[in-house]
């Protein structure tokens, strides 16, 4: 049994070896150092052993020092807290399909503002990255040195399987192309494998840079970036992607706010010489239609966690982490095939079964009639609260 842990630097590589020392002896048990992930200042540590207690054990330990930021089985994050400084409990995230836990390259998510070092943030980050924390379960973060965030995926932190382990893929939310292109310029040439970098809405916009999404789109291809994914409050706004059914892939991942539009879309087939995607329910009047390879919204929903606490959470805060497990899991299902193309009329709770998706099954909320819709569910309609609670606790490991 072969286990991937990515470790948070807080440990020194000297007292990281110290710890791994006593446990490299036993006899069929190997711990070794395998990479390191210089842009986030991270190690990829790597687990062998027949024996899945002692591996589960050691795990533990570095969990509970609070070093462990992604793993590609069961883990358990440390105790943290959320913006309103409200506990949250541990909890377990359940192992990922079997055809994400072939070896490849483990995936962590770095929050791009930390890397460019943005003036507009402020003191903001830290209230972003605590939030995303708790809301966003199967995105772990921590703060790193130079205040960034490593975090695991939707998809749990699984590694990507082959046959792309080392290929580049760029997770975004609404930023400005000017703080992208700096993301690219710095991430690209320090990163090593598949890395997904998200950074939080920049503002304000560089002069002139409207217009500048293809050559975001240019830079990301000199730079090998095989798949771009946006994610926005009220979904992609309309005409500010465009591209072709190559590399770099184009995704967009969105949420609404207003509960105007509660039925997930689902991804819809993209014609690789005219990508155009249904417009949405509410869909705004004359605007140009978004042009990605494949799109998937989500309505206004608040998150149930698994002690029983509810949270409220934005669109766009879980359409990140969303983007990130879609785009880790149609690399590795589809091939990093240059043609976008998804099964049609792909619904999100079939989405959610090809990559056993992990965020706490998040719930559809409408505001105005105080009813959970879970997308798990499809065709139960709404649930109030209590039925939602049942359905949770029902689905506890």
């Amino acid at each position: 049994m072969s286990q991937s842990l990515i470790v948070c630097a807080a440990l020194s590589a000297d007292k990281l070896k110290a710890q791994l020392a006593p446990s490299a002896g036993r006899a069929g048990f190997n711990i070794e150092i395998a990479g390191h992930i210089p842009a986030v200042n991270a190690y990829l540590v790597r687990i062998d052993t027949p024996d899945v207690g002692r591996a589960r054990d050691y795990r533990r330990m570095l969990l509970g020092d609070g070093h462990v930021v992604a793993a590609d089985r069961k883990l358990i994050p440390p105790r943290t807290t959320y913006h309103r400084q409200q506990p949250i409990r541990r909890w377990r995230l359940r192992a990922g399909p079997r055809s994400l836990r072939s070896s490849g390259v483990a995936i962590g998510v770095l929050d791009a503002d930390g890397v460019i070092d943005h003036p507009t943030f402020g003191g903001r980050l830290e209230r972003y990255v605590l939030e995303n924390d708790a809301m966003v379960i199967g995105a772990h973060q921590v703060s790193g040195p130079e205040g960034s965030a490593v975090a695991s995926v939707a998809a749990g932190g699984v590694p990507i399987a082959s046959p792309a382990p080392n290929a580049r893929v760029l997770a975004y939310q609404t930023p400005s192309v000017w703080a992208m292109m700096k993301a690219i310029e710095h991430f690209m040439t320090t990163a090593n494998g598949c890395v997904l970098v998200t950074a939080w809405e920049i503002q304000p916009k560089e002069p002139g840079e409207e217009d500048g999404f293809e050559a975001l789109v240019q830079k990301a291809r000199d730079q090998g970036i095989v798949m771009l994914a946006a994610a926005g409050n009220d979904g992609p706004k309309e005409g500010t992607l465009s591209g072709p059914a190559k590399v770099p892939a184009i995704v967009a991942v969105g949420g609404f706010r207003d509960g105007e539009d509660l039925t997930p879309v689902g991804f819809k087939r993209a014609d690789p010489t005219d990508l155009v995607h249904e417009q949405s329910a509410r869909g705004t009047a004359g605007a140009q239609p978004a042009k990605p390879d494949f799109l998937q919204f989500f309505g206004s929903h608040e998150v149930l966690l698994r002690n029983g606490k509810r949270g409220a959470a934005s669109g766009t805060s879980m359409a990140v982490a969303r983007a990130a497990g879609v785009v880790a899991t149609w690399y590795s299902q589809y091939g990093g095939r240059q043609s976008a193309t998804v099964p049609t009329g792909m619904t999100a709770a079939e989405l959610a079964d090809l990559f056993d998706q992990q965020a706490g099954w998040v719930a559809l909320h409408d505001k105005s009639t105080n009813k959970l819709y879970d997308p798990h569910e499809q065709g139960r309609g709404a649930m109030n609260e209590d039925e939602f609670a049942k359905l949770v606790k029902a689905r506890r490991p």
